[in-house]
């Protein structure tokens, strides 16, 4: 949509309610697409799979919730579980530095409201 909007922009021919009555015209066949979906969404039977960490969350909030990067390394290590090997094998791979950044942005996201 955005090529096509670039387009009709650039020809110099093209007033600005020929470009609004293509966007409106864009903007429902978008719609028709969406709703179609819908219709053939409700008829097919559809299977969730379920949460993958589930079992795991209990966990995740008791190791997660440490003070500090290092902290949480540790804990993972201590546990033992197959989840914690896991979550420790991609953690070592990643730098220290953006572990931290992380952690961070995750605190302060925590703070933020979306009202």
């Amino acid at each position: 949509m955005t090529k096509t909007l670039s387009v009709l922009l650039s020809m110099p021919c093209v007033t600005r309610p020929q470009v609004r009555n293509c966007l409106s015209a864009l903007v429902d066949r978008v719609r028709h697409r969406s709703h179609r979906m819908s219709f053939v969404r409700k008829k097919l039977p559809v299977k969730e799979a379920p949460f993958s960490l589930g079992a795991h969350l209990d966990e995740i909030d008791d190791i997660f919730s440490r003070n500090s990067v290092e902290e949480i390394v540790e804990a993972l290590h201590h546990s033992g579980s197959s989840f914690a090997k896991q979550a420790l094998k991609a953690i070592q791979k990643a730098s220290p530095t953006s572990l931290k950044v992380f952690r961070f942005a995750c605190i302060q996201a925590r703070k933020l409201h979306f009202s």
